[in-house]
């Protein structure tokens, strides 16, 4: 299918009122809960999200050791070349 022929679809997808456009729209004016969640989270500071942060910048030892162990074969390759 060309472009033409796809914009084509497009435009007649939302004159139609695609109901996942529409749906889509919907949701959002009249505050899809997730989406007011998600961002009530975001402002509240959700914990997951900062121990998230936290763990990155006190260097998670998981991270730190899985990022070592993706480097070591390549230094080990660096190293026979």
């Amino acid at each position: 299918m060309n472009l033409a022929q796809r914009l084509i679809n497009e435009y007649q997808r939302w004159m139609n009122g695609d109901k996942r456009l529409v749906n889509e729209y919907q949701r959002w004016m009249n505050g899809d809960k997730s989406l007011i969640n998600e961002y009530k989270r975001w402002m509240n500071g959700d914990k997951s999200l900062i121990n998230e942060y936290k763990r990155w910048m006190n260097g998670d030892k998981r991270l730190v050791n899985e990022y070592q162990r993706w480097m070591n074969p390549v230094q080990r390759l660096i190293h026979e070349y």
